[in-house]
């Protein structure tokens, strides 16, 4: 008895399965990336950058009134219009059974006469004092202590 069933594949059986996988992974796929609101990258202008960061990161408003009012950074590039997340490190860890906060920033800063790069590290309060900034291709310490 075992030999006298026989099994018939049809090949619109095995598109009709490929569908079935398909057609989920498609739709998870799509909510995925419409839902997705990380970082826009580094190719976006430096307003959306920032916007970006304003939404993500509590007190980003500390580190762009402390950046805008840095004055050797004003020295550099002139009065900032735009103070925006860029390559390397942009975090804050938040840790509510600890002292607080702490994290990192590497900012664009886009001023009316140049373009530099800052990089701080926080704890606690999202000021920036100490900053290593690069502007035309020179890297330096700088204090934007007021």
């Amino acid at each position: 008895m075992a030999g006298n069933f026989n099994r018939s594949e049809s090949t619109s059986n095995l598109k009709f399965s490929y569908l079935r996988i398909f057609i989920p992974c498609a739709i998870f796929l799509t909510f995925i990336l419409a839902t997705d609101h990380g970082f826009p990258g580094v190719a976006a202008p430096a307003e959306v950058r920032q916007q970006w960061a304003y939404k993500e990161f509590w007190n980003y408003g500390g580190v762009v009134d402390s950046i805008k009012n840095c004055q050797p950074i004003i020295k550099r590039v002139g009065s900032v219009k735009f103070v925006a997340p860029t390559q390397g490190q942009n975090n804050v860890m938040y840790d509510p059974g600890s002292s607080g906060h702490s994290g990192e920033f590497t900012l664009e800063v886009v001023g009316d006469q140049g373009i530099g790069v800052a990089n701080s590290k926080f704890h606690i309060g999202t000021s920036v004092s100490n900053v290593r900034f690069t502007y035309q291709k020179r890297t330096e310490e700088l204090s934007c202590r007021r």
